[in-house]
């Protein structure tokens, strides 16, 4: 029983530190596509633009934002990539998940590598 507890305390302990040592609580904030529909002013501003139905003929710029605005108009809205709170919050779950398991199979581990060497070293 008093393993158990041992291996439970530094288990936890290494759950606490384990976002800290596989520096998963400073990463980058992990990207997700959201939908974000136009909104009314949005798209009166596109169709007030009134882009021609080719925007080939335009110049510079001109014909890649027309293509863009097109799609946004045809589809309603538009992806966007923003920071995922829950995606962060798996990653440092994973990584806290990952340091209990470790430390806890390692208190249960090591002790009992160490009884099998020492006994075969005194045979």
């Amino acid at each position: 029983m008093r393993q158990w507890k041992i291996a439970s305390s530094l288990a936890i302990i290494g759950a606490l530190a384990a976002p800290f040592a596989f520096r998963t609580y400073n990463a980058p904030w992990p990207m997700a596509e959201t939908w974000v529909p136009l909104y009314v002013g949005e798209r009166e501003d596109i169709v007030r633009r009134a882009w021609p139905n080719n925007c080939d003929e335009l110049e510079g710029l001109s014909p890649v934002i027309c293509r863009m605005d097109q799609r946004k108009l045809k589809e309603g809205g538009i992806y966007l990539q923003r920071p995922s709170l829950l995606l962060y919050l798996a990653r440092n779950a994973a990584a806290a998940l990952a340091g209990f398991v470790l430390i806890f199979g390692l208190t249960f581990l090591l002790p009992a590598l160490i009884r099998r060497y020492w006994k075969w070293l005194n045979t």
